[in-house]
């Protein structure tokens, strides 16, 4: 269901994102006001805002993910359209091809591995349940950083020695 159902919002609102942004590229031009200036201020704002809300609130956060893919397509919007198809489809190929390579490379779990990831989501849902929330931020302080992709920890080694870092003594405490 997630692929039919769930993730359609990823591409609807990274078109919506994109097309924002081409709509206030042309209105800063009819203006004659600068358009660099204005869309880097609210990218930076959008990252300042997603990363408040993925410490404060909720770690599953979107902004932050948009802001920055927002300053990589800054850099490319004064690419001729032909530029453009030409380098979205060697993204799409290349980003299918990985996830081939992931899926086809991944085991199905055992059984065993599945109930111990069942147990440590229930841990995690009792450690929100029980504890304050400074305790929940700062947990989630802590893995709003956290890169589960592989290959991603491969291409940004500084991912995996941040993770690798135990997680404070309150928190580890709180969980069994």
């Amino acid at each position: 269901t997630d692929t039919f159902f769930l993730n359609k919002f990823y591409t609807m609102f990274s078109f919506l994102f994109g097309l924002g942004m081409s709509i206030q590229m042309l209105r800063a031009g009819q203006k004659g006001v600068p358009f660099r200036h204005l869309y880097l201020r609210r990218l930076f704002w959008l990252l300042v805002f997603g990363l408040v809300h993925a410490i404060f609130i909720w770690e599953g956060d979107i902004l932050m993910v948009y802001a920055l893919m927002g300053f990589f397509l800054f850099l490319l919007r004064n690419m001729k359209p032909k530029s453009l198809i030409i380098l979205s489809i060697v993204f799409v190929l290349l980003n299918t091809g990985l996830y081939v390579l992931d899926v086809a490379s991944e085991e199905a779990p055992t059984k065993v591995e599945y109930l111990e990831y069942k147990s440590e989501r229930q841990e995690e849902i009792e450690f929100f349940r029980t504890t304050s929330y400074w305790d929940a931020t700062e947990y989630r302080l802590e893995s709003t950083f956290e890169v589960e992709d592989p290959w991603l920890r491969s291409q940004a080694p500084w991912f995996d020695s941040y993770q690798a870092r135990d997680r404070s003594p309150r928190v580890s405490r709180a969980l069994p």
